[in-house]
């Protein structure tokens, strides 16, 4: 039943009563749901072409963009932004709202250049792969966990991956290597398998893949001819969901000072002035937590120009050895999907106890080393003119 009160211009559905203050009141007796549009977004800053109305000569209008302001779909397209789930049209671009596959992101700004003004904004998730779902209040929230363990079995490390997640060796699927319980092999693998490994043991040695093949598209492209420096595509071993990809050197590097800084070092326990604020914690997990810029602020450089709430937090997880025992030697790593060099080395972003943080040319470890990961989303959000 659909009734309309044109006094107070509510509608009704499914009965005669409404909820005061409200303009549409769906009765809560009848059985069903709210079936928002399915709709395949594409772009983040655009309103898609089978919209009412929408034409390619007017898709991008101011007018366009004000009129779909409050518009809520639920997008079908899982390598867009934050994956499947409900978005909201701000005016600007779509927000991703939830109901989805369930992935809590942060979002930071970026940019292009070592300076000038932010480039946009981009999404990581809230968590480290492996790790259980959580946002970063809840992150905050957990209590301290011991990283002095030299064994794990699958029981006495619930806690530790809850929390901290699992390990990757460099450009390996998911397929059980990653877990701190995983035993160990020294057999490493023909480079003709590199796309299909076998097993789940931790591969001893330098790299886990029999012979040296930098152009291997393991976790960035798998065109064979594009310069690793260029790379920020997702590579067919590439362990993060849909809509999301191993972080490039550049994305490091982009939201920190920016792209092209090769020093990437913060020195100190509190550092703003870069596109983003880094603030090193103690307890009750040692980490970063990071820090946007507020909305308006295009060249932020003190405190009073970022948010005072963190969007991300990166803990300092002990790695994987290529030995396959735990270092527990006061810092952790974050890989990269950028080729460091010949030797079997790739990037990695190293944060340290006393807030030291590398992410330049002179950082590469090996790829048969285990650390952490942290997934960003594929697809960035620009602000227009920058």
């Amino acid at each position: 039943m659909l009734g309309v009160s044109c006094m107070e211009a509510q509608v009704i559905i499914g009965g005669d009563d409404y909820a005061a203050g409200s303009l549409l009141s769906l009765n809560s007796t009848m059985r069903g749901g709210l079936q928002l549009s399915n709709v395949k977004l594409t772009i983040v800053t655009e309103i898609p072409l089978d919209f009412p109305g929408i034409t390619q000569s007017n898709q991008n209008t101011d007018q366009t963009k004000s009129n779909f302001r409050g518009s809520v779909v639920f997008n079908t397209n899982s390598s867009f932004g934050s994956g499947k789930g409900i978005y909201a049209w701000d005016g600007e671009k779509w927000d991703y709202i939830g109901g989805g596959i369930g992935i809590p992101t942060g979002r930071v700004a970026y940019r292009n250049s070592i300076y000038g003004a932010i480039t946009g904004w981009v999404d990581f998730m809230s968590y480290n792969l492996g790790a259980t779902p959580m946002s970063i209040e809840q992150q905050m929230a957990y209590p301290n966990i011991s990283q002095s363990s030299e064994t794990f079995t699958e029981a006495t490390a619930t806690e530790f991956t809850k929390l901290f997640g699992d390990l990757y060796q460099w450009g390996r699927k998911t397929d059980g290597h990653e877990k701190v319980w995983s035993t160990t092999s020294s057999t490493r693998v023909p480079v003709d398998n590199f796309d299909n490994v076998g097993h789940g043991n931790f591969i001893t040695g330098s790299d886990w893949l029999a012979g040296i093949n930098n152009k291997l598209g393991r976790w960035g492209s798998v065109d064979p001819d594009t310069p690793q420096s260029t790379i920020n595509s997702k590579g067919v071993n590439d362990p993060c969901p849909d809509g999301f990809r191993v972080p490039s050197l550049s994305d490091w590097q982009s939201i920190l000072n920016g792209v092209g800084d090769k020093n990437g070092i913060l020195g100190g326990t509190d550092n703003h002035n870069g596109v983003n604020r880094w603030k090193w914690i103690d307890s009750p997990n040692a980490g970063w937590l990071i820090y946007p810029p507020k909305p308006g602020v295009t060249i932020p450089s003190k405190d009073e120009d970022y948010e005072d709430t963190p969007t991300l937090f990166l803990p300092r997880v002990m790695y994987r050895a290529t030995s396959g025992n735990f270092s527990t030697n006061g810092y952790g790593c974050y890989w990269s999907s950028t080729v460091y060099d010949a030797n079997n080395q790739s990037y990695r972003l190293r944060i340290s106890h006393g807030g030291n943080y590398n992410a330049d040319h002179s950082v590469g470890s090996h790829r048969g080393s285990g650390f952490s990961v942290r997934c960003v989303a594929e697809s960035r959000i620009p602000i227009s003119g920058n």
